[in-house]
């Protein structure tokens, strides 16, 4: 109640109340204890109190990202972090000692308005959208550079659709099955774009070739096979994938 009451002081929890305080012990003998991150869907706002910190490991880690590398809050005893339902984090601590050692810490959650908290509805109804939106930008990126071909953001959402979990986001696992997916997707469109752009650049292709070859002509055939061997994934070539594309030809009809 204290902290609600401090949170609320600074504004950062108008009209929200507590609804849930567990209090967690790592056992004697449990080993290594780690939680995969995750964001709280389930709150608007987390705070978490550190009382006794493990005697190994990190404790509460955060992440930007599933695939960023996790930075540990190094919250000292008595020491509290707030955020938001969208922040991905965990837990990494070990307990091997013969002996066993703990961790304690009090976790609260927040949601907004009194029917909430009663029902235990999760907050925001649309959080695995939103956590969708939130990873798209990085998941499209990674698509491109993947699989060397365009991708918009309708197309990685719907794909992002089918494979994020109940909280909306992937697993490692998931995200490259998700990419893989997307990739069948556009292979029908990425090869006919591939195929217009070399017929688009095939002419200028056969004339520089010739030139540079020192013949006549080139066969637009025999053009678009050396291309084709060598054009990126919009029928383009660069400089030395041109010089590439020559070679083809000086091989091929010398």
């Amino acid at each position: 109640r204290g902290l609600r009451d401090a949170l609320r002081a600074k504004a950062l929890l108008p009209k929200m109340r507590a609804v849930h305080i567990p209090r967690a012990k790592v056992p004697p003998g449990r080993g290594a204890i780690a939680s995969a991150a995750a964001p709280d869907v389930q709150a608007a706002v987390t705070a978490v109190v550190e009382l006794q910190s493990a005697d190994s490991g990190p404790g509460l880690y955060v992440l930007e990202t599933l695939h960023s590398t996790p930075r540990p809050a190094s919250l000292d005893v008595g020491a509290a972090a707030v955020h938001n339902f969208e922040l991905l984090h965990g837990v990494n601590a070990s307990c091997d000692e013969a002996g066993g050692c703990a961790r304690y810490s009090l976790v609260v959650w927040f949601q907004i308005g009194d029917v909430a908290c009663a029902a235990g509805h999760r907050w925001p109804g649309e959080a695995r959208a939103a956590m969708i939106e939130k990873a798209l930008p990085a998941f499209a990126r990674d698509a491109r550079k993947r699989l060397s071909a365009a991708v918009d953001d309708a197309a990685a959402r719907r794909v992002m659709e089918r494979f994020a979990s109940r909280e909306g986001w992937l697993t490692k696992e998931d995200w490259a099955a998700a990419i893989e997916a997307l990739g069948r997707t556009l292979a029908p469109k990425a090869k006919a774009a591939r195929s217009a752009g070399i017929e688009e650049g095939l002419d200028r292709f056969a004339h520089a070739a010739a030139r540079a070859l020192k013949r006549e002509a080139i066969g637009r055939s025999a053009a678009r096979r050396a291309m084709a061997a060598h054009a990126d994934a919009a029928g383009r070539l660069d400089e030395r994938t041109f010089y590439a594309a020559l070679k083809t030809l000086f091989d091929s009809e010398p």
